[in-house]
């Protein structure tokens, strides 16, 4: 986890707390996150809070399209971020990430990504500074006929645990 303040002491009460990234910390009650961050002050425990009222929640919806003549699919994706949007730098125009160890302001960068097997098939980066962004993937299909298993996914640049992977059949 890289978030402010967190040290050996407060990862290894994580771990007996079965605490293993942001989300499991915004789900503690307030008696165990109390317990957690004891030997924080309040100011450090707000810092903590603001970098993981950061984690994004990102929903996303897609459809696979074939085209006419079998040759490619496109799938288009819709993203929608739940929560608050004033984590957004409107001068900017992007997502800062809390990241102490970078050597300036990190911006949230997202990955879509098809691949099957050991084969990457299409790539696009996304930006998902506002509600919903809608994108696609674009790809040939294989020639020879079968059923055909890809993986979708959004990938985050910035935030482990936030990664979304879905399985998608293409029969040719």
């Amino acid at each position: 986890m890289q978030l402010p303040y967190i040290n050996q002491d407060i990862v290894d009460e994580a771990k007996k707390m079965k605490v293993e990234d942001v989300l499991d910390i915004l789900d503690l009650d307030d008696e165990k996150r109390n317990k957690l961050f004891r030997n924080l002050s309040e100011s450090q425990v707000a810092e903590v809070a603001q970098a993981c009222n950061q984690f994004p929640s990102i929903n996303m919806e897609y459809k696979v399209n074939k085209s006419k003549d079998g040759k490619t699919v496109t799938i288009p994706v819709v993203l929608e971020r739940d929560g608050d949007l004033g984590v957004i730098d409107k001068t900017a125009g992007f997502v800062p990430v809390y990241a102490k160890y970078y050597p300036g302001e990190k911006e949230e960068s997202w990955w879509l990504v098809a691949g099957m097997k050991d084969s990457l098939v299409a790539i696009r980066r996304v930006t998902i500074n506002k509600a919903q962004v809608k994108a696609k993937l674009q790809f040939r299909l294989p020639e020879k006929p079968g059923k055909y298993t890809y993986t979708l996914c959004l990938m985050s640049d910035s935030f482990m645990g936030a990664d979304h992977e879905y399985e998608v059949e293409v029969a040719v």
